[in-house]
């Protein structure tokens, strides 16, 4: 009994370490995709600027590529809710969701926005919990594209 408690144990923790690199990869590559898309600068028109709020910015993102563009103030509501989970900047956590929007389409994933990204962020952090919201993203973006 104690052999296969055991051999349970290093398998459960083999499990997690295999997810947390996948984790640590897509991060990278969501890193490496944004530096090449923006010439490793942040003044692609689709990157949050000290003038241009995320919440401008993702629903002008979700027009420009065909998903309507909803209310500004849905997107607003969303990045204030996760400014108090998520342990990146709200700039950070706009950029990740636009990153993560392209990563997905490139995938074949086509039933996402950026809106839906940002509740799907928020549904993944229990209330009263702080995360890197770029590791829960590229988590979520291994489930979707699997």
């Amino acid at each position: 009994m104690a052999e296969k408690t055991r051999a349970y144990k290093a398998q459960t923790w083999f499990a997690v370490l295999v997810f947390a690199g996948i984790i640590g990869f897509v991060g990278w590559k969501i890193a490496e995709n944004h530096n090449a898309s923006s010439g490793g600068s942040s003044s692609n028109s689709q990157t949050v600027s000290d003038q241009q709020t995320g919440a401008r910015v993702l629903r002008q993102f979700d027009a420009d590529h065909g998903n309507g563009g909803n209310n500004e103030s849905a997107y607003g509501a969303e990045l204030d809710v996760l400014s108090g989970k998520c342990t990146n900047s709200t700039k950070d956590t706009a950029r990740f969701v636009e990153n993560s929007y392209t990563d997905l389409t490139s995938h074949g994933v086509t039933d996402e926005t950026a809106l839906t990204l940002l509740r799907h962020l928020d549904q993944s952090i229990p209330a009263g919990s702080q995360m890197d919201c770029q590791g829960v993203l590229a988590a979520y973006l291994v489930l979707r594209e699997s």
